[in-house]
């Protein structure tokens, strides 16, 4: 069977359809996009009960033992839970007791746990696995969906990036998505006029930004006025604050506080 890609594996996952298969292995060179398509699936697996029904751990920390018992416990208060095994490329090609364990198990998967198997970029996966789970496959973007997908990221953050926010970052960080979303790599600073950003513009990444308080998780900086949600209107009609978008023209005085 040919592996999925990341579209097809979130048309299958779209309310009404099925629920997902019991194994995923995910691979390729792009890893911003296995840790969307490990969302999407934990999402349509438990929902909201992933506090007690998600596991994540890397495989070097597993025994056939530890294994076993992961894929294997009941959930708690829900239908299906949650196996997410990271560096599954260390197990290696050669048999040891955790890869026979691994390949025993998927011959017959346990159905009420989702097993999501994680190969790390520029790795290639393990035949035996590919053959007997979902292969998806996941390769960096074209270029030219990268502006779509920088779009629909700021989306599911609740945010609204402006047209020339979204060439401006990636003027800044290029079309590379782990640029895109890593902390703080791609910075706007303000020009002499607020809406008129200079080259090297600051704004922390999209991927980082904790939706609660609107600051990158691993740098604490406020999201720059290039991502904006609801701006304020002052009375004059001029955005201010630091929602406020340097896209929307204002008089050059008023100079929102954005950090």
């Amino acid at each position: 069977m040919a592996a999925l890609t990341l579209d097809a594996l979130l048309r299958g996952l779209k309310k009404g359809a099925p629920v997902p298969e019991p194994v995923y292995l995910l691979h390729g060179d792009e890893d911003v996009l296995k840790d969307e398509a490990i969302r999407a699936l934990v999402d349509a697996t438990v929902g909201s009960s992933r506090d007690f029904n998600l596991d994540v751990r890397f495989a070097p920390d597993l025994t056939p033992e530890s294994f076993h018992a992961l894929v294997n416990t009941p959930p708690m208060l829900a239908d299906r839970r949650a196996v997410v095994i990271r560096g599954v490329e260390q197990l290696g090609k050669r048999k040891t007791k955790l890869r026979d364990e691994v390949v025993r198990y998927l011959a017959s998967p346990n159905p009420t746990t989702m097993l999501v198997l994680v190969v790390a970029a520029v790795e290639e996966p393990d035949a035996d696995l590919v053959r007997a789970s979902t292969s998806v496959e996941l390769e960096p973007l074209a270029a030219e969906r990268v502006p779509r997908w920088l779009q629909h990221r700021a989306t599911t953050l609740g945010l609204t990036l402006a047209a020339d926010a979204t060439e401006l970052l990636l003027k800044a960080a290029g079309n590379d998505l782990s640029t895109l979303t890593c902390p703080c790599s791609a910075r706007i600073w303000w020009g002499p006029r607020w809406h008129e950003p200079s080259a090297t513009a600051r704004c922390t990444r999209l991927a980082c930004r904790t939706p609660s308080t609107g600051k990158c998780r691993a740098s604490g900086h406020t999201v720059c006025a290039a991502i904006k949600r609801k701006p304020r209107i002052g009375p004059r009609g001029v955005p201010y604050g630091p929602r406020a978008s340097w896209a929307v023209p204002s008089a050059p005085h008023s100079r929102p506080t954005t950090h």
